[in-house]
């Protein structure tokens, strides 16, 4: 056989065998997400367009074998077909952000790709497609292509297209460009497939698109390092912690394992902080035990979007700190995605209920976006304590309000929007700070925490954030914390 033949034979073996273990890997791992559902539905397109291609040449080939490759290149076409719409559907989902014009042209989109698929399948298989297939003297598969499996080819080419032109609207091509360069593989492959549907571009290129398109689904949801770190301590602490309450050896082993489990918590919060010349910032969370339920979240996007979040799961302890490691690792890839802020915690609200609720505890949540580029805020809160800011001595609350997630099934919330000024500065805090009790049981409360920052709002974020802690240390006088305590302070330039 010629050379031809058998690489490209190698390479839809391979392609349909990458595919197929991405579709099974993915639909195990969440079978219900929508984001899923359509990479599967673009694999299982692909496995098809492959086993039908290699089993045509293979008929084309050995003829002794009998088999019908008319069939399989309808099988082929119908696959070919089914990747383009499923490509485009799947990068609409990989993305929730979507506004409401915009999601009713998406599902427009989506139905009159259906209906192409149905009728151009069936218009395949009475056949009116494909028909006379042959190999060229290097080893390349030809047949007679009519207008049905133009029309069916330039399906997939428009839905190509489409999906590359969500990406580009989306702007994250740096952020997700492996699903860029899968996408534009898949359209450079379609397009070469109308140009000439003998071109071998198409045979080699859909084995890298898979494997772009399933590694950038993959990052999202199986290799993310705070998963892997919230199952790690998971582990940990259940095969621990019966052992190590048994002796006062197993009691000082056990300090030592919370101390590994204080150590992958703080690991899952931000690193680093972001730098730029439209604000500073400054963060911290203190554990009233070795391990507690407070986290704090923030990243720059695109270099415009700075995301802020705070958040407080009930209870303390390692119950509390299981769910804030789960809490982190969704909330970190709903963020990712999502601009409405009340859209988000709809979203999580939906992930995490059955969780939450089957453990008896909730979340509250702070979310926050800051457009830097033009001091637009939008805020969304599920259950804690209303953002602060101070502008020009005075200081306000930003409110807006909500059930703490877990409270309530398909609970949905709503954002605000503040236009933010010059030197504003921002206070983003759990209740452990106002919480916190002296010797004779008196909370530092509310009305310190505005008139500290009232006064002192001037600082610094980091000299802020130090004064307020101070404050209460000094009021508490060596009394134990009860809580957690978290802030967030920013400081708009």
């Amino acid at each position: 056989m010629p050379l031809y033949y058998r690489v490209a034979q190698i390479a839809n073996a391979l392609t349909a065998v990458v595919s197929l273990s991405s579709l099974m890997i993915v639909l195990w791992f969440n079978a219900r997400r929508r984001v899923n559902l359509s990479f599967a539905a673009f694999a299982l397109g692909t496995f098809v367009w492959m086993v039908g291609t290699f089993a045509a040449r293979m008929y084309v080939a050995i003829p002794q074998l009998g088999g019908s490759p008319v069939l399989m290149l309808e099988v082929a076409a119908s696959g070919f077909a089914i990747v383009g719409v499923a490509l485009f559907w799947f990068v609409s989902a990989f993305y929730s952000s979507w506004g409401r014009y915009m999601r009713r042209i998406i599902a427009g989109f989506q139905g009159l790709g259906l209906l192409f698929l149905i009728v151009g399948i069936w218009l395949l298989f009475s056949g009116q497609a494909v028909h006379d297939p042959f190999l060229r003297p290097g080893g390349q598969l030809s047949y007679v292509i009519e207008p049905v499996g133009q029309m069916l080819g330039g399906v997939h080419f428009l839905y190509d297209l489409l999906a590359l032109a969500l990406l580009i609207y989306q702007r994250q091509l740096r952020q997700n460009w492996y699903l860029v360069v899968g996408t534009t593989l898949v359209f450079v492959s379609s397009l070469a497939t109308l140009v000439d549907w003998q071109l071998p571009i198409q045979t080699f290129g859909m084995v890298f698109a898979v494997l772009f398109v399933t590694y950038e689904v993959f990052k999202q949801q199986v290799f993310n390092p705070l998963l892997i770190n919230q199952k790690f301590l998971e582990q940990e602490i259940e095969r621990r912690s019966h052992e190590l309450r048994t002796s006062l050896v197993a009691q000082e082993r056990m300090r030592q394992e919370l101390n590994v489990a204080h150590q992958i918590q703080v690991d899952l919060l931000p690193q680093e902080i972001p730098a730029h010349p439209r604000f500073t910032l400054a963060a911290i969370s203190l554990p009233a035990r070795e391990v507690g339920g407070d986290f704090y979240a923030h990243a720059l996007r695109s270099q415009r979007y700075l995301s802020l979040a705070v958040g407080d799961v009930s209870g303390k302890g390692i119950p509390a700190a299981l769910l804030m490691a789960l809490i982190v690792n969704t909330f970190d890839t709903f963020a990712a995605i999502h601009l409405d802020q009340g859209l988000l915690l709809s979203d999580l609200n939906q992930i995490l209920y059955p969780r939450l609720s089957k453990s008896k505890l909730n979340a509250g949540l702070c979310s926050l976006v800051l457009d830097v580029e033009t001091r637009m805020l939008q805020v969304s809160n599920a259950g804690l304590i209303a953002p602060l800011l101070w502008r020009k001595g005075s200081v306000r609350y930003l409110e807006v309000t909500g059930l703490p997630l877990g409270a309530l099934a398909n609970n949905t919330y709503k954002q605000i929007n503040e236009q933010l000024e010059f030197d504003d500065r921002l206070l983003i805090l759990s209740d452990g700070l106002v919480e916190v009790r002296n010797a004779q049981g008196e909370l530092w409360g509310f009305d310190r925490l505005e008139s500290t920052l009232a006064a002192y709002g001037h600082l610094t974020p980091q000299q802020l954030m130090q004064y307020l802690l101070d404050q209460v240390n000094s009021f508490a006088d060596q009394t134990p914390p009860q809580d957690d305590i978290t802030l967030i302070v920013v400081h708009i330039h």
